[in-house]
């Protein structure tokens, strides 16, 4: 008979454990019986809770935060009552947890049957001894707070950022405090719970490895129960079919023992590729474990065929790639950094997950960078990238601090982790890259540190043993020099904000073009979101001038260089670029289009190396909580100015501009697998429309590749009051623009643009609404900005754009909701970006 499962998620009871009460082994010695029992959502977290029921305030708006702490510092129980059914006596019952945020005691009516201490591990355990079969069952936990444990071990021989004793916390290391997330520790059952009873033959875990000419090897283990009957002469078999467009693939093996295997010939493949590079191909799976012709257990799932390599190999100019290669052909990684989309991960649900990821492909993103100092992503989060062609780089859970090898007992429970972790999410196409963790001490420079076994040997080890071949760096940024971060070989960080605010903000460009790397992992610069965003965790008294409360959801970094703060940057900064800004909604404008105008040109530089820079990632892609910070898109999903911008610099096809000592290179970059050639033309223009032309000239640029198409002299530009160039590149199935202005914004006189926009088009597409936005400007249109009710279930194809004299663009925008013109509004520079 299959094994049967009783998924215990749902509605638990809560409460906090009384201070003096230590744990006793027997329940019924806590006395738990009475009230204050509240009602909790597993998975879920203790925070969520209070705030539902009005104990605390909520922690993400305002300074509440401040006032919450207390609740990380308590121990708390969860319960729930379940029911066992009789037929499940005589039989193997575990009760399995996904994921306990972190260190917790287990029971079983009266008895005390474990305790975890990993956020990261799930575990399993025995209770069938323990279950009153056919009458209801009461499992307890108990959650213990996470500092007081930590605090007891001696830190004082290691460095982290933030706080020291996280050095030994196997769980969200940002939940600490980071420079970017506020110190507010997860309490909870943050993943499923379930009974499962058997009695015998499990499938225990599958591995599968493809090879693009369509073969794809599974290896199927079982549990030892299996092997002990295929002993005593019981027949045991594996069906493994493989399905996909009504096709079907299958083979039948008999039971050697715990390991098994088959290859399984697939006839003209579908590849899983890249999103930008082909379409992301999935096949379903499903393996059945029979015994004598009864179905025992069965386990379905998803793989894609797809093969993965890392080329590191030497260039004429003295450094040492560091690419990527799927199915045999090149790609450039084009993408940001993921952390965790709350503080606290159980209350995240699919929903979140759905719209971060879409907007990651919507963007042309086709790479994220798990972080090491979040978590390893629920499944949920693998599925969607495997379905959407975003390609996984994947840290082990480690950030900016020592690792504390030395402690030797601690050390080897790392390898359960390790090995927990590769196994449940090694199957997904979309894992390309595995790394050691985020700037271990000493990555950053030649320091000397604890951490080197965990990260070169032990997490290595690890990861090739349960993933033979697969790609992996000790640390991130990682180099073949005694520097990790040196810029010639491997991946590396650094931001360039910094150089170009002590120097002055306006030489941006300059100091973005000294950043010279073959694989640029972590670059960054913070903006704030809409101020519709601002005003849902800043109260309106606090909106204006900056002041505690700005900074305390835009945090910073006590280890930058520069002694202000990343608000006071950001305000210098539009001072000097924009002006000064008179109210909340001129900063969220200026500060938010700095932010998109500085990636833009950064991103812009590192793909043009392409060939030399194997990819751009910046930081970050989201955020954990309400905050104005380095992501693209804000904690509520809603794009921020810089998503846009990057998003049109992610497109196949790019022109840039390269500013140099007397002309301006203008570059066509595209990561197409042909040969593009056309016509490239460029003109000085001014914001009301007066053109002149400066050349034109047919150009060529090889497969995937970037390459100069025109020299621009500085001689040949006309000084317009208020000039910029604007370039053409024309083939037969594409016309793509690109504008620069040579002088920065502050003081060009901008126009009323004249704006008109009509919904030109509405119809319906598959769950969306989906309407046409026609926008035209009669004279120059700076950050042409549209917006949507419910514009956080809602996806824009283009936002924040510019638009020429008398040029015309449309927009596509899907909307769960029925789009009428009433419904939207259009913005431009001049106007007051407010509701």
């Amino acid at each position: 008979m299959p094994v049967e499962f009783i998924s215990l998620d749902g509605l638990w009871k809560l409460k906090e454990k009384e201070r003096s009460n230590k744990l006793p082994d027997k329940l019924s010695d806590a006395k738990l019986a009475g009230t204050g029992w509240l009602n909790a959502d597993v998975p879920g977290d203790v925070h969520a809770t209070l705030i539902k029921e009005g104990v605390i305030k909520d922690p993400y708006i305002y300074m509440n935060s401040k006032e919450c702490s207390w609740v990380g510092q308590r121990d708390w129980w969860f319960q729930k009552s379940i029911m066992v059914p009789k037929g499940f006596k005589g039989k193997r019952v575990e009760l399995s947890f996904d994921g306990i945020d972190m260190f917790s005691t287990v029971y079983v009516n009266d008895k005390k049957i474990a305790e975890t201490e990993n956020a990261f591990l799930g575990y399993s355990f025995d209770v069938s001894e323990y279950l009153d079969y056919g009458n209801t069952n009461l499992i307890t936990v108990c959650i213990r707070a996470t500092k007081p444990i930590l605090e007891l071990k001696k830190t004082d021989d290691y460095f982290a950022c933030f706080y020291t004793p996280r050095v030994f916390a196997r769980k969200a290391q940002c939940q600490f405090g980071w420079d970017w997330a506020p110190d507010l520790c997860a309490v909870g059952i943050w993943q499923s719970v379930k009974l499962a009873a058997y009695t015998q033959g499990v499938i225990k875990d599958v591995y599968i490895r493809t090879k693009i000419k369509g073969e794809a090897h599974f290896e199927v283990e079982l549990d030892g129960e299996t092997k002990e009957s295929v002993k005593k002469g019981h027949t045991h078999s594996l069906r493994i079919e493989i399905l996909k467009n009504n096709q079907k693939y299958s083979k039948d093996i008999n039971v050697a023992g715990k390991k098994n295997f088959a290859n399984i010939d697939i006839p003209n493949p579908q590849l899983w590729w890249p999103n930008g590079y082909g379409e992301a191909e999935l096949y379903d799976y499903e393996i059945s474990l029979s015994r004598e012709g009864l179905v025992l257990d069965k386990k379905k799932g998803r793989f894609g065929i797809r093969q993965v390599e890392v080329v590191e190999s030497g260039s004429p100019d003295g450094t040492n790639s560091f690419k990527f290669k799927l199915n045999g052909r090149e790609v450039f990684c084009m993408g940001a950094n993921w952390v965790p989309s709350d503080c606290f991960p159980g209350v995240v649900k699919k929903e979140r997950y759905e719209r971060l990821i879409k907007l990651v492909k919507e963007g042309n993103q086709n790479t994220l960078r798990i972080w090491g100092g979040g978590i390893y992503e629920k499944d949920e989060f693998y599925e969607l990238c495997d379905e959407n062609g975003i390609m996984i780089w994947q840290d082990l859970m480690f950030a900016c601090a020592d690792i504390p090898d030395d402690d030797i007992e601690w050390t080897m429970k790392l390898a359960g982790e390790f090995e927990y972790q590769v196994k449940r999410i090694r199957n997904h196409p979309c894992i390309i890259h595995w790394c050691g963790g985020n700037e271990k001490t000493g990555s950053l420079n030649e320091m000397k540190s604890h951490g080197d076994f965990v990260t070169d040997y032990l997490g290595r080890g690890v990861v090739t043993h349960f993933m033979p071949g697969a790609s992996y760096a000790s640390s991130s940024p990682h180099s073949i020099t005694d520097i990790s971060n040196d810029s010639t070989s491997g991946d590396s960080h650094g931001c360039t904000w910094e150089a170009s605010f002590e120097d002055n903000i306006r030489n941006f460009r300059h100091h973005i073009e000294q950043k010279q790397v073959v694989f640029m992992s972590e670059f960054g610069f913070h903006g704030p979101p809409r101020l519709e965003t601002v005003r849902r965790f800043i109260s309106k008294e606090k909106l204006w001038p900056i002041n505690e409360m700005w900074e305390h959801h835009i945090m910073d970094n006590p280890y930058n260089s520069l002694e202000e703060t990343y608000v006071q940057v950001e305000l210098a900064s539009v001072r000097e670029l924009f002006g000064e800004p008179r109210n909340a909604a001129e900063f969220v404008k200026f500060a938010g289009t700095l932010s998109a105008e500085y990636l833009s040109a950064e991103f812009q530089h590192h793909r043009r190396r392409q060939g030399v820079n194997g990819g751009s990632l910046i930081w970050m892609y989201n955020d954990c909580w309400p905050a104005a910070s380095w992501a693209l898109v804000d904690y509520y999903g809603l794009p921020k100015q810089s998503y846009y911008a990057i998003k049109r610099n992610c497109e196949p096809v790019r022109l840039s501009f390269r500013e140099r000592a007397d002309k301006y290179e203008l570059y066509l970059t595209h990561n197409l697998y042909k040969k593009v050639a056309g016509t490239v033309s460029v003109y000085a223009m001014d914001v009301l429309g007066r053109k002149e032309h400066i050349l034109s000239k047919e150009v060529s640029v090889e497969a995937h590749s970037s390459n100069i198409a025109a020299n621009i002299l500085n001689s040949d530009i006309p000084a317009f009051d208020g000039s910029y160039m604007v370039a053409y590149f024309e083939s037969e199935d594409m016309k793509i623009r690109e504008i620069f202005f040579p002088k920065l914004w502050r003081d060009i006189p901008w126009p009323d643009p004249e704006l008109k926009y009509s919904l030109v088009e509405t119809k319906r597409c598959d769950d969306y609404n989906v309407g046409k936005i026609e926008i035209t400007a009669q004279k120059y249109a700076r950050c042409v900005y549209l917006l949507l009710d419910n514009e956080n279930e809602s996806f824009i194809s283009d936002n924040y754009f510019d638009l020429l004299p008398e040029e015309r663009k449309i927009i596509s925008v899907k909307t769960k909701s029925i789009l009428k013109k009433e419904n939207i509004s259009v913005k431009h520079w001049l106007d007051e970006w407010n509701r």
